[in-house]
């Protein structure tokens, strides 16, 4: 059987080789090209039956897909190599439909030739489908994966604290990476306090060298000195540095929320033991009474990346206020900067039941659960679409404060995570 090649809005289609009204000449051969974001194609057709519908219904649509407008169906072409093979879809920016030259003729003897131009992602997704995760609490789970507010990995399955999941790589499919929907449904039922901000990341897994997401620390500081004071020196050891591979990494800290105006600030020096020489810092930034607080970006090591015999390097924060400040520290957490997302509220955070969506896929960020149904989308992401890498294992990582401040390494929430695979060639 021939291949299929249908324009798909919603549940309504227009199938170029249903071989009654419609009939594709001379084939389609997908363009691949690696480094465009869009493609522009054209196919011949042989119009029967109600042309002039046909006709004005590809315009239209390929006017909503010059239009953009959000409020209205996007329109996919959709195509199949052959009969009983997978479906593959991509998205349409544009198009047009120029009928021959020979229309008069064509017209009376009750079939027209046409070309259709379209512009479409260079890409093709598949259908979507629900990833198994699998981490201390659970293997292959697609109900809901808990997960908690650090990665002590204190606690028995089904409760060991860790704040990843795990995906394998033999789950995602296709040949480039595709964006996620990341389900969190907030689980913690700690009187009526709401989950606030939430970050993510996406690490890949490396069993050799594997990456430390996690550095355990809690120190305590109380000073009346106005300069800036060495809070903490932590050795970033070879094997830490391993695993890090001079990628460049978000680093967190957790901390009462008490100060406004305490200036922090994170830095690599040389040599490990002593704050000696800095070899790289991050811009100093200011609690603002934040529980949860980003400290700035780093590469580690700051130098010789690829390189696996490295002295170790010594992860410095400080700390200064006028007045001084009486302030304990707790753990440092890193996310991949190349694949890092922070969902922030408008106002008002996930209540206990409720389901905060990262969805990639729909390219929206949306929240579920509420009494009365319905979806909103009071949240707001910030950074690039986290993406998963076909044939990798790999970890999302995620962090979250709630409303009231807190920081609880008990806090916890569940996870499921959905995706397309992509393909540059859909086969």
């Amino acid at each position: 059987m021939g291949s299929s090649l249908v324009f798909v809005s919603g549940s309504t289609r227009i199938d170029l080789n249903e071989r009654t009204g419609l009939f594709l000449q001379a084939g389609y051969y997908p363009t691949v090209d690696v480094r465009a974001k869009t493609v522009t194609e054209s196919v011949k057709v042989q119009l029967r039956g109600p042309i002039s519908t046909n006709i004005q219904q590809l315009d239209r649509w390929f006017e909503r897909a010059r239009s953009n407008d959000p409020t209205m169906e996007k329109i996919y072409l959709e195509y199949k190599v052959a009969e009983g093979e997978t479906a593959w879809r991509s998205r349409i920016y544009d198009g047009a439909v120029v009928v021959s030259k020979a229309v008069s003729r064509e017209y009376y003897q009750g079939r027209v030739n046409v070309e259709i131009s379209f512009e479409r992602d260079s890409f093709w997704e598949g259908a979507e489908t629900q990833i198994p995760l699998t981490n201390e609490n659970g293997t292959n789970n697609t109900t809901g994966l808990t997960i908690y507010n650090t990665n002590d990995r204190l606690g028995v399955a089904p409760n060991v604290r860790v704040n990843c999941v795990g995906i394998s790589g033999a789950n995602v499919l296709g040949s480039i990476p595709a964006p996620p929907r990341i389900e969190i449904t907030n689980t913690y039922s700690s009187g009526t306090a709401r989950l606030s901000d939430f970050w993510i990341g996406r690490s890949i897994d490396d069993t050799t060298n594997p990456f430390q997401w996690f550095i355990p620390h809690e120190v305590t500081i109380n000073t009346a000195a106005s300069t800036e004071q060495q809070i903490s020196l932590t050795e970033l050891a070879t094997n830490f540095l391993k695993g890090t591979k001079g990628g460049h990494y978000r680093i967190f800290t957790k901390m009462h929320y008490g100060y406004q105006d305490l200036r922090l600030n994170v830095a690599l020096y040389f040599p490990a033991s002593v704050a000696l020489t800095p070899m790289q810092k991050a811009p100093e930034v200011v609690q603002n009474y934040g529980s949860v607080v980003d400290l700035g970006t780093l590469q580690i090591p700051p130098w010789l990346p690829g390189i696996s015999d490295q002295a170790p390097v010594g992860l410095r924060l400080g700390g200064r206020r006028a007045g001084g400040f009486n302030q304990t520290f707790f753990d440092f957490f890193l996310f991949p900067a190349n694949a890092f997302r922070q969902l922030i509220p408008r106002g008002y955070g996930i209540a206990t039941g409720v389901t905060l969506a990262d969805d990639g896929i729909a390219e929206t960020v949306w929240t579920q659960g509420w009494d009365g149904g319905g979806k909103t989308g009071h949240y707001s992401g910030y950074g690039d679409w986290i993406t998963l890498v076909p044939g990798k294992s790999q970890k999302l990582l995620f962090l979250t404060k709630t409303m009231t401040g807190g920081y609880e390494d008990e806090i916890s929430a569940s996870i499921k995570v959905f995706y397309r695979p992509r393909e540059l060639m859909p086969l």
